[in-house]
C-alpha cells in the first residue's frame, strides 16, 4: 500500500517538475519592477539601493554606514583600473568636499586609459586566453593583438552587443575591419594540439566543443558542456541542442593539428599604429593591380579531356557530370592514375591538371590525405595515333600555388622521390604543363599517367579534371645544352676559344667549376615560340655576369658559395632565338654556378606580362609589410561548412544524426531570416526576449564589483545554480541594461555609485552570524586584490611601474626552471628568457602567459592557468602567498625602490614612515601602527649596520638602477621596513 502510494504521488510529481523546469526563472524573460518604496528615502541614491534597502528593512536590518573617504578611492580605482591611487590623485579627492565629489572620480576613472586594461584582465580569464597552445609541445602563440582589441573596444566604450557581436562573428560583418577580424581570436583562445600522431578529425571536434562550451559559459552562464554525451540532467538542453551549437563553431578552415605555429591557420597580419594605414593601402595596390591583371590573365585551355581513368590499385574511379575524376575506397600508400583520351589534338600546346576539392574527401581534399594533401611525384604524357604512342616531354611544369619544397616543376624530373603538393590549399588549383612543341597531326590518342610514390602515405590525388589549349602562347621556351671556355685569364671570351659541350650539365643545380680562379664564359641558346617575359634565376662562386644577344642584362659582384636562386633576371624577348652567355669569376676555392628558368612567362603577351609584373610588385611590398606586422589566429568560414552531427557519447568517431546550426528550443528561436552565419548567432543573443544574455552579464559585473553575483553561481544560470538573492534587482538591471542599448559603463557606473556599493566593510557580530555570505548587502564584503593588481601596486608605489599601453607580451622576473620541469624537449617555450629594461616592470596584464607554467608568482596569488573560462577566482591563503610577497625578485626590488625614494625625500624617519603608508593605503597611519613600524626599521638598521654585505646583497636584488647615492646599509634596513608594509594585509585588499 505504502509503495503504491509513493509511486502515485511521484507520477503525479512528473508533470510538475516539468512545468517547473519550463518556468525556471533564468528561462523566462525578465520583467522590469518600480524600484520599491522604503521608509529610509535618505539613504538610496539610485534604484540599486531601493531594492536593497527594502530588503534589509524586511529583515528588520540596516545598512552599514558609508565607508571613509579613502577607503572608496581606494576602492574604486582599484575597481574601475587595477592600480592604486597616485599621491597627487589622492591629495586632490581628499580636499575635494563637493556632494559630487565621488561621482565626478567615477568619470575620471571610466576615461582613464588604464580602465580598458582592467576589463582587459577579466576578460582574458573568460576566453581563457594565454600566449601558448597548452598542448604537446605548448608553443607560442601570437595572440597578443586579440587583448589589444579588448583594451581599445573598452576604452572606447563599445557597447556589450557591438563587444559580443565582433567577438563572435566580427569576420562576417560587412566590409569587416582587421580590428573587428582581431576580435573573433576570442574562439581561437581554445588550447590546441601539433602532436604528430594526433587524428586530426577527432581534435577539430575538440575544438569546436571547447568553443561551445565557452560560449555556453560567457553568453548564456550555463553548463552547456554537460551535454556532449547526453541530454543535460537538469537543464532542458538536449544533446541535439548541443551539437547545433557546435555546428556554428565546426567549419573553421584550421586544421585539427595546429602545427605549433605562433599563429596558426587561419590567421591575418594585425599591424598596429601607422601600420594600419600602410597596410591597407598595400592591399588596395594589390586589388587594383590584380583586377587590371585580370583583364589579360591568361585563362587555361577550355578543350576538355575526358577519357578513360584508371587506377593500378584498385582504387575505383569515377567520373563525374563535369568530367571530372574522383577516386572512392580505401586509399592506398602509394599508387598512380592513367587517363587515356581519344581526339584531334594536333596542334595541343600545353594541358592542364585541375585539382579540385570535393566534401567526400578528407578535409575537402583534393588529396586523400587525412590532411587532404597529395603529393604528385610524376606526370607523363604518351601521344600518338591508334598505331601506337610516344611518350613526349613536358618543357614546364608550373603552378599559382605550392607548399614548401613540393614545386611544381619536380612533377616532370623523373624523380620519384620529390613531387608537387598543396598543403593547407583547399580550393582548385591548375597545374600548368607546358609542351615544348606542338603535337603533331595526326594525333588521335592522348594518354596520360599520373604518379604518388612519394614518402607520405596516402598521398593521392582524391579528385581532378584535365584541360589543354592549342595557343602557342602555352609553348615552354627550349634550351640548348651548356657549352663552357675556361677558366681564363681573359676579360672577354676570345674569338677562337675553346667551346666545350656540357650535355650532363642539368639547370636548377649547382655545379662545380673547379678550384682554379678566373672566368668561366657559359653559353647557350633560348628559344621562346612567342614574345614573353621570362624571370631567370642565377647562382654564383664568387661574381656573375649575364648577356643576350650581346646586350648585358645582370651584374653581381659579391664573393659567396653557389646556390640557387641567389638572383633573379627577368627578360623580354621576343619569338625565336636568343644568346646567352654567362661569365662566372672565381676570386678563390671552388667556383660554381646555378641556372634555371624560374618563370617560364606561359601564356604571356607584352601587356600581360607588365600587368603581372605590376602585381607581382604591389603583391611583394604587401608581403613585406604584412610580414613586418604581428599575426594573430582568427575564425575565417570553410567556403562550404563541414557537415556536422550528433556525436554519439560525445565520440567523434560516432555521428548519428546530421544538424545544422541553432539554438536551444527552450530559448527563443532564431528569426526565420536570419542568415545562418555567426552573425545570427550574435544577433540572436540580443533579441529583445532573451531572457539570458543580459542577466547572465549584469551578474558578472556585479560579481566583478561586488565581490560576489546577486546569483552566486555566475557560471550556471540552469536549475541547478544558486537562485537569485534578489530577483526584481537583477531584473530591473537586465532591463535597463537593454534599455540603455547594452551601454557597460552606464551599468558600471550605477553599481559604483550607488549607496549599496559605498558602504563600509564592517558589520555587527550578530549580521554577520545571521547573515555571513553578506546575501543582504548590508555591509561591503571585503575583496581581496587580484594576483595582477597585488603585484602592479608594488611596482607603482614604487615608481618602477611603466604605464604604457598594448604590445607583445613580456617575460618579467621568474624563478630558474619553472619552464624547463614541464617543457617538451625542443618546444620554444622549453627556456625561459626574461626580458630587460622596461620590459621588467610593465603592468602584469602583459605578461607572457604559458599555459603548461603559467607566471609562478602570479598563479600561488590564484590568477588560473586559462586553460578554460574563469568567471571568479577562487581565494586561497597560503604560506607559500606570504613567501612570494616576501621574497620574489619583484617585490624585493620594488621594496628597493620605494625606500630609495622614501630616502631621498626630505623629513625625518616618522615623516617619511607616514609618506609611505599614505602612498600605500592613501590614509596616514595611527600611532600605534607608526610605532611598529618605526621598531622595525631600528632593528633593520641595526643589523645591516653589522652586517654591511648582507646589506650589499640585498640591494642588488633586481636589475633597477642602484641607489649609489645612499648608504647600502640605510637601504637595506628602509628596504625591509616597507617590504613589510607591501604585506600588510590591507595593502592586499582594495578597502
Amino acid at each position: 500500500m505504502a509503495a503504491r502510494l509513493v509511486a502515485a504521488i511521484l507520477l503525479a510529481s512528473f508533470p510538475l517538475l516539468a512545468q517547473q523546469e519550463r518556468a525556471h526563472w533564468a528561462f523566462v524573460p525578465p520583467t522590469r519592477a518600480e524600484p520599491p518604496a522604503v521608509r529610509d528615502t535618505s539613504w538610496p541614491t539610485n534604484p540599486i539601493d531601493q531594492f536593497v534597502l527594502a530588503r534589509l528593512e524586511t529583515a528588520g536590518r540596516q545598512p552599514a554606514p558609508a565607508a571613509k573617504r579613502h577607503e572608496l578611492l581606494r576602492r574604486a580605482t582599484f575597481a574601475l583600473t587595477g592600480l592604486p591611487p597616485t599621491d597627487e590623485e589622492t591629495t586632490v579627492f581628499l580636499a575635494d568636499t563637493a556632494a559630487d565629489a565621488f561621482e565626478r572620480l567615477i568619470d575620471r576613472l571610466l576615461a582613464s586609459p588604464h580602465y580598458g586594461e582592467e576589463c582587459a584582465r577579466r576578460w582574458l580569464d573568460l576566453a581563457r586566453c594565454a600566449d601558448t597552445h597548452g598542448m604537446q609541445r605548448d608553443q607560442e602563440r601570437s595572440i597578443w593583438r586579440w587583448r589589444d582589441y579588448v583594451i581599445d573596444a573598452h576604452n572606447q566604450g563599445y557597447s556589450y552587443r557591438r563587444f559580443a557581436t565582433e567577438l563572435l562573428a566580427g569576420d562576417r560583418l560587412p566590409d569587416a575591419t582587421v580590428d573587428q577580424r582581431v576580435a573573433t581570436a576570442f574562439l581561437r583562445c581554445n588550447p590546441s594540439s601539433d602532436e604528430g600522431g594526433l587524428i586530426p578529425e577527432e581534435f577539430l571536434a575538440r575544438y569546436a566543443m571547447d568553443r561551445t562550451d565557452a560560449f555556453g559559459t560567457v553568453f548564456l552562464g550555463l553548463t552547456v558542456g554537460c551535454a556532449q554525451c547526453h541530454d543535460h540532467k537538469s537543464d532542458p538542453l538536449t544533446q541535439r541542442d548541443y551539437y547545433r551549437l557546435f555546428s556554428w563553431f565546426a567549419s573553421f578552415g584550421e586544421d585539427g593539428n595546429d602545427g605549433g605555429a605562433a599563429a596558426p591557420a587561419p590567421a591575418i597580419a594585425a599591424p598596429t599604429g601607422t601600420a594600419i594605414e600602410e597596410l591597407a593601402h598595400r592591399r588596395q595596390a594589390v586589388a587594383a593591380a590584380a583586377a587590371a591583371w585580370l583583364l589579360v590573365e591568361p585563362k587555361p585551355g577550355e578543350l576538355p579531356l575526358h577519357g578513360v581513368a584508371v587506377a593500378d590499385d584498385g582504387t575505383t574511379l569515377t567520373t563525374l557530370a563535369d568530367g571530372s575524376v574522383l577516386a572512392r575506397g580505401p586509399a592506398p600508400a602509394r599508387g598512380g592514375y592513367t587517363l587515356t583520351v581519344d581526339g584531334d589534338f594536333a596542334g595541343l600546346t600545353a594541358l592542364w591538371l585541375h585539382a579540385l576539392p570535393d566534401e567526400g574527401l578528407p578535409a575537402r581534399g583534393p588529396g586523400r590525405a587525412e590532411n587532404g594533401n597529395f603529393v604528385l611525384t610524376d606526370v607523363a604524357l604518351a601521344a600518338g595515333s591508334d598505331a601506337g604512342t610516344v611518350r613526349l616531354p613536358f618543357g614546364a611544369a608550373t603552378a599559382p600555388f605550392a607548399q614548401n619544397g613540393f614545386e611544381p616543376r619536380f612533377t616532370i624530373d623523373d624523380d620519384p622521390h620529390s613531387g608537387w603538393a598543396i598543403a593547407g590549399r583547399h580550393e582548385p588549383i591548375a597545374l600548368t604543363l607546358a609542351l615544348a612543341a606542338p603535337l603533331p597531326p595526326g594525333t588521335t590518342r592522348l594518354q596520360l599517367t599520373m604518379r604518388h610514390d612519394s614518402k607520405h602515405d596516402q598521398h593521392l590525388l582524391g579528385r581532378w579534371r584535365m584541360t589543354g589549349s592549342r595557343d602557342p602562347r602555352w609553348l615552354a621556351p627550349s634550351l640548348q645544352p651548356w657549352q663552357s671556355h675556361g677558366p681564363t685569364d681573359a676579360a672577354v671570351v676570345p674569338a677562337e676559344a675553346n667551346w666545350q659541350k656540357r650535355p650532363e650539365w642539368r639547370d636548377a643545380v649547382v655545379h662545380d667549376l673547379g678550384n682554379r680562379e678566373g672566368a668561366t664564359f657559359l653559353r647557350r641558346t633560348l628559344t621562346v615560340p612567342t614574345a614573353r617575359r621570362l624571370t631567370l634565376a642565377l647562382g654564383s662562386d664568387d661574381h656573375a655576369t649575364l648577356w643576350c644577344d650581346g646586350e648585358p642584362v645582370f651584374t653581381r659582384a659579391v664573393q659567396r658559395a653557389a646556390a640557387r636562386g641567389q638572383d633573379s633576371v627577368d627578360l623580354d624577348l621576343t619569338a625565336g632565338e636568343h644568346k646567352l652567355l654567362l661569365r662566372i669569376d672565381n676570386l678563390g676555392g671552388p667556383g660554381g654556378f646555378a641556372f634555371e628558368v624560374a618563370d617560364a612567362g606561359l601564356g604571356l603577351n607584352a601587356e600581360a606580362a607588365a600587368a603581372r609584373s605590376t602585381l607581382d610588385l604591389a603583391r611583394k611590398e604587401l608581403a613585406a609589410v604584412e610580414a613586418a606586422a604581428p599575426r594573430c589566429p582568427v575564425a575565417d568560414e570553410l567556403p562550404t561548412p563541414r557537415r556536422t552531427f550528433v556525436l554519439r557519447r560525445g565520440r567523434y568517431d560516432q555521428p548519428d544524426d546530421e544538424v545544422t546550426p541553432g539554438t536551444p528550443a527552450f530559448l527563443p528561436p532564431l528569426p526565420e531570416n536570419a542568415p545562418r552565419d555567426r552573425r545570427a548567432l550574435a544577433a540572436w543573443l540580443f533579441l529583445p526576449d532573451h531572457p539570458l544574455t543580459a542577466r547572465v552579464h549584469v551578474n558578472r559585473l556585479w560579481t566583478w564589483l561586488f565581490g560576489r553575483g546577486l546569483v552566486a553561481t555566475p557560471h550556471d544560470f540552469g536549475i541547478r545554480g544558486s537562485r537569485p538573492s534578489h530577483p526584481e534587482l537583477l531584473d530591473w538591471l537586465a532591463t535597463e541594461f537593454v534599455r540603455s542599448d547594452f551601454d557597460e559603463r552606464h551599468l558600471v557606473r550605477l553599481m559604483v555609485t550607488s549607496a549599496t556599493w559605498r558602504q563600509a566593510g564592517v558589520a555587527d557580530t550578530t549580521l554577520h552570524t545571521v547573515d555571513p555570505d553578506n546575501v543582504l548587502w548590508a555591509r561591503a564584503n571585503r575583496l581581496r586584490l587580484p594576483a595582477e593588481a597585488i603585484r602592479d601596486q608594488a611596482l607603482a608605489v614604487s615608481g618602477l611601474l611603466v604605464r604604457t599601453l598594448f604590445g607583445p607580451p613580456v617575460r618579467p622576473y621568474q624563478p630558474e626552471g619553472v619552464w624547463n620541469a614541464v617543457a617538451f624537449p625542443g618546444s620554444n617555450t622549453e627556456h625561459y628568457r626574461q626580458d630587460t629594461g622596461d620590459a621588467l616592470w610593465r603592468r602584469s596584464l602583459y605578461t607572457f602567459w604559458k599555459r603548461t607554467a603559467p607566471p609562478p608568482s602570479l598563479t600561488t596569488l590564484d590568477a588560473p592557468a586559462r586553460e578554460r573560462p574563469t568567471i571568479e577566482r577562487s581565494q586561497t591563503n597560503t604560506p607559500l602567498q606570504a613567501l612570494v610577497l616576501r621574497n620574489d625578485v619583484t617585490f624585493v626590488e620594488a621594496a628597493r625602490a620605494f625606500a630609495a625614494n622614501m630616502l631621498r625625500s626630505a623629513g625625518s624617519d616618522d615623516e617619511r614612515l607616514v609618506a609611505a603608508w599614505r602612498r600605500l593605503l592613501q590614509r596616514v597611519p595611527e600611532p600605534a601602527e607608526l610605532a611598529v613600524l618605526r621598531a622595525a626599521l631600528v632593528r633593520h638598521r641595526q643589523t645591516f649596520a653589522d652586517d654591511r654585505i648582507a646589506a650589499t646583497a640585498l640591494i642588488a636584488v633586481g636589475a633597477s638602477p642602484r641607489a649609489d647615492d645612499l648608504d647600502p646599509a640605510e637601504l637595506a634596513a628602509w628596504t625591509l621596513t616597507l617590504g613589510l608594509l607591501l604585506n600588510l594585509d590591507e595593502a592586499l585588499h582594495r578597502g
